[in-house]
């Protein structure tokens, strides 16, 4: 007895219109289009010359799009074998890595490149000298060049550096004016190799000329007021701040912990003030006091304020912004869905396998023959 499958015809008619193939279509279709345009978008902006030239890194970009689509391409036709696709992919990847950092991170032994690893390295005694000293505080840092972020490479608080982003009100605030704000951040040293402002005390220097100067002028992490001068309500709220009351005598703030996403201090007050933080206020923050949730209100435009009545209190700043929640959620959501597809997939058959020449095609779609061959087949093994 004989078992009849599909023809060629019909094995590739099958294997062209499983949804697979389509999607693979679809996702090839789609990174042409998207190679295709980044290059005409950043050729006709140096027509136009806003740009003398195309940047290597939108060149490299649009580039990586047509050969992911020649991949995919050549594996779904079956030019292509499984191991030399993933192996493809990983060399691509390097690749775009590579060429899209090599102006920022270049080799060492490149000599007009920007050394950040050796710079990063060559203030250790600086550093030192900061790291023994009664935290919590801020540094700021006049480097000759490009400038690198040391503290968050020594685990020391700084005012300056490089950032993702930073908030308009934080900007704004920096902007009306630069060197008192800087000290309101609770600056307290400056590293450069000469005096940057006459209040400025020198305090230690190291072997390079390199100097640590102290700012006597610059303010506490958090302190105490009995006004609204520099309090505004919270966004989205149309009540005003709540008066405080006016006082006299010996009030404290002293910080239990003060970290990246989490901040604590105790606080003694003879009334009712507000205690400012120098710190920014971004989305995400929560304050609590005494363990309650609390609103934070706006202080000089940029910083944190909490509204405290007079005696012994402890406020703690915790960051838990809703975008990470959400993307976590998210996240969380995608590996489920995709736990549960590739179960029901399985269980129906419709699991992807490549055959031995390398080709993607649907095991229910192939390996099973066609109902009416079943049929045929059936009734000559009745007869």
């Amino acid at each position: 007895m004989h078992r009849r499958f599909p023809s060629r015809g019909a094995v590739q008619t099958a294997r062209e219109e499983s949804p697979p193939q389509r999607w693979l279509v679809y996702i090839e279709r789609t990174l042409v289009a998207i190679g295709a345009l980044t290059w005409v978008f950043s050729l006709q902006r140096v027509v136009d010359a806003q740009l003398d030239k195309v940047p290597d890194q939108i060149m490299v970009a649009g580039l990586t799009a047509f050969v992911l689509a020649a991949l995919l391409h050549g594996l779904r036709r079956g030019f292509l074998s499984v191991p030399a696709v993933r192996m493809a992919f990983l060399l691509l990847m390097v690749f775009e890595m590579s060429a899209a950092v090599w102006r920022e991170m270049p080799n060492r032994q490149q000599p007009d490149g920007e050394h950040y690893l050796a710079r990063l390295s060559e203030h250790k005694d600086i550093m030192e000298f900061l790291k023994v000293q009664p935290r919590p505080f801020r540094f700021e840092m006049f480097q000759e060049g490009q400038s690198v972020n040391l503290g968050d490479w020594e685990g020391v608080e700084s005012s300056d550096g490089y950032l993702a982003s930073v908030s308009g009100d934080l900007y704004d605030f920096i902007g009306r004016d630069w060197f008192r704000h800087k000290l309101m951040l609770n600056t307290v040293y400056t590293v450069a190799k000469e005096q940057q402002r006459p209040e400025q005390v020198e305090v230690f220097s190291d072997r390079k000329g390199w100097k640590v100067f102290r700012n006597p002028d610059a303010s506490p992490r958090a302190w105490i007021v009995h006004d609204t001068a520099d309090i505004e309500s919270p966004k989205g709220s149309v009540e005003a701040p709540p008066q405080p009351e006016a006082c006299e005598g010996e009030e404290t703030v002293a910080f239990d912990h003060v970290g990246m996403q989490r901040t604590r201090a105790t606080v003694r007050l003879e009334c009712s003030g507000y205690v400012i933080f120098a710190d920014p206020l971004l989305p995400g923050w929560r304050a609590r006091l005494d363990g309650a949730e609390v609103p934070i209100y706006r202080a000089h435009g940029a910083l944190r304020g909490i509204a405290v009545s007079g005696g012994e209190h402890q406020i703690e700043f915790v960051y838990r912004p809703m975008s990470v929640i959400l993307g976590a959620v998210l996240t969380a959501t995608g590996f489920l869905a995709c736990g549960v597809l590739g179960f029901v997939g399985w269980r129906r058959g419709e699991l992807l396998q490549f055959t031995e020449q390398g080709r993607l095609r649907s095991k229910a779609a192939v390996e099973e023959p066609p109902l009416g061959a079943r049929a045929a087949a059936a009734s000559r093994e009745g007869a």
